[in-house]
């Protein structure tokens, strides 16, 4: 386990390589999100949690000093409409990542590898986690 408060958006890079495989896919959660002008919508802050990303679901990111920018789809309406949000780092409280070609027959979820807690971030390397289910590998900076 490595505890850092600095390296989230390194984090946020390795899951936009991540998903590239269709295999791999993050919860990523936040506080909010805001959308992007231009956008016909009267409310652009939108207090949703946790946005999908996987292959499919994340066009276009790009890292600025204080989040991510990146085009979803948030309509249920065909034609999808990509709409641009903005992700602020400060307000990421939690990220989940699954590969289905690292687990094993009895997990069943998500690892945990980036948690928020008050001022501490918490960053699990998946490459050296365990695969385990749930919470257990998480630790809280003190």
């Amino acid at each position: 386990m490595v505890e850092t408060t600095a390296q989230l958006p390194d984090l946020l890079q390795k899951m936009v390589n991540d998903i590239k495989d269709p295999q791999c896919h993050y919860w990523l959660y936040s506080s909010y999100f805001d959308v992007q002008p231009p956008t016909e919508r009267r409310v652009t802050r939108w207090h949703h949690t946790p946005l999908f990303l996987d292959y499919d679901a994340l066009w276009n990111p790009e890292f600025v000093k204080d989040g991510m920018l990146f085009d979803v789809i948030l309509k249920n309406q065909l034609p999808a409409e990509k709409e641009r949000i903005k992700l602020e780092y400060d307000q990421i409280s939690l990220i989940k990542r699954t590969h289905f070609g690292e687990l094993r027959q009895s997990d069943t979820g998500p690892s945990v590898y980036y948690q928020s807690e008050a001022d501490s971030i918490v960053y699990q390397k998946p490459e050296q986690a365990e695969q385990t289910h749930g919470f257990e590998n998480v630790e809280n900076e003190g």
